[in-house]
């Protein structure tokens, strides 16, 4: 596949712009080509087989969706759910960047 580059959006921790970028990433895949399967992989994810055996697999695996998450226990430990509970009516303005 090509790399395409897409607009910037810019982020903001803990807010929607996240999704919000990740949905428009979608949809400049989607409308680009004729795509059956995204893959979201962050800069801490590491495949561990080549990219053949990846495809192979994907091919084989059409119709399913593979999601990861993480146990309540791991939620727990990490204190999620606190750092999750609290609603920002401006999240933008709180946000950090380099002009404020």
């Amino acid at each position: 596949s090509n790399v395409i580059l897409v607009d910037r959006v810019p982020i903001y921790w803990g807010n929607y712009s996240l999704s919000s970028a990740e949905m428009l990433g979608f949809r400049y895949a989607y409308n680009y080509d004729n795509y059956s399967m995204f893959h979201l992989l962050s800069g801490v994810d590491l495949p561990l087989v080549s990219a053949d055996k990846l495809f192979k697999f994907f091919d084989q695996n059409k119709s399913n969706n593979f999601l990861s998450m993480v146990s309540d226990e791991i939620l727990k430990s990490n204190k999620v759910y606190e750092r999750v509970k609290f609603r920002y009516l401006f999240p933008r303005f709180l946000a950090r960047n380099i002009q404020n």
